[in-house]
């Protein structure tokens, strides 16, 4: 009888990177006090209250969170959220974890985020773990991380297609008046966005836009094209048409190849020969908005003047 509990129990934590609850012991057979029997033994190990784990098995990352919103009865979020989603290639060691009030155990390295309610709405499953949607974990970022951050992380998700502007804001009203922290930043970003910034193609394009939007800067054309003759013709990030100026912002592989360099540099020449100057701007440049705004400002007076 035992090695058939046992191996129910075997089946349940297989699912769990090894994990099984008092709930989920009993189901299969195993009562309280032959559950303490076998951490007595060594056979299971405590991992919080009314959660463990059958020894042998590894810990990760993934255990280890898991098994917080296990104790918790609650859900991965924020920093953990970000980096299940994959959202910015976020990194991160960190546990967090959302659950509705009056549910504190104060695991050790376990950052806890109450909440009066949670809506199935904002739940999903990401590797068997429970985990806040792509809109509600960008709305709870704004907790955590600074609003450069939420708005390039909301702009990626949008543009990879698991949320959409519409959804994040319907969610940010709902969420308003549950003690979350962070959303006022969220709140911030949507009453600033325009419909401009979803022509972007990238999240160095947005971060543009915004370093010219918040220095008060007039905002360029997005995506032009310029006709550089023989029906030939080349579209550039950004465009002030009428001073006849092309933007370009470099990600991380820009000029990854000698091929790629001779290349863009043989299209720039030809846009030069259009008519237009080509200023370019990396990701270093737009670690600093004030500099590129400045630039920008710079170069729009000058043509100004020249007019």
């Amino acid at each position: 009888m035992n090695e058939l509990v046992d191996a129910l129990a075997a089946d349940t934590a297989r699912t769990q990177y090894g994990l099984i609850t008092l709930d989920q012991a009993r189901s299969v057979g195993i009562e309280k006090q032959s559950v303490y029997y076998r951490v007595r033994q060594g056979r299971w190990e405590r991992v919080g209250p009314q959660v463990y784990r059958i020894a042998g098995c590894p810990e990760t990352w993934k255990q280890r969170l898991l098994g917080a919103t296990l104790v918790y009865r609650g859900i991965a979020s924020h920093r953990s959220a970000l980096k299940l989603h994959g959202i910015m290639g976020y990194l991160t060691d960190a546990f967090d974890v959302s659950f509705v009030r009056w549910r504190r155990h104060s695991i050790t390295g376990v950052t806890e985020h109450e909440t009066v309610c949670f809506s199935p709405v904002d739940h999903t499953v990401i590797a068997g773990i429970p985990t806040t949607t792509v809109a509600r974990t960008l709305i709870d970022a704004g907790a955590v991380h600074g609003p450069r951050f939420v708005e390039d992380a909301l702009d990626e998700c949008i543009r990879l297609g698991s949320t959409t502007e519409s959804e994040v804001a319907d969610r940010l009203q709902a969420t308003a008046g549950q003690g979350r922290n962070g959303v006022g930043v969220m709140r911030t970003i949507l009453g600033q966005r325009d419909a401009l910034q979803n022509t972007t193609e990238s999240v160095l394009e947005s971060r543009f836009l915004r370093a010219l939007r918040d220095h008060d800067v007039p905002l360029p054309v997005p995506q032009y094209v310029i006709r550089l003759g023989y029906h030939r013709v080349a579209r550039v990030d950004f465009a002030y048409p009428d001073a006849q100026v092309a933007i370009e912002v470099d990600g991380l592989r820009y000029h990854a190849t000698r091929q790629a360099l001779e290349a863009d540099a043989a299209r720039q020449n030809e846009i030069a020969l259009a008519g237009f100057q080509v200023v370019r701007f990396s990701k270093r440049d737009l670690d600093d908005p004030t500099r590129v705004a400045t630039k920008v400002r710079r170069i729009l007076r000058k043509h100004s003047e020249a007019a």
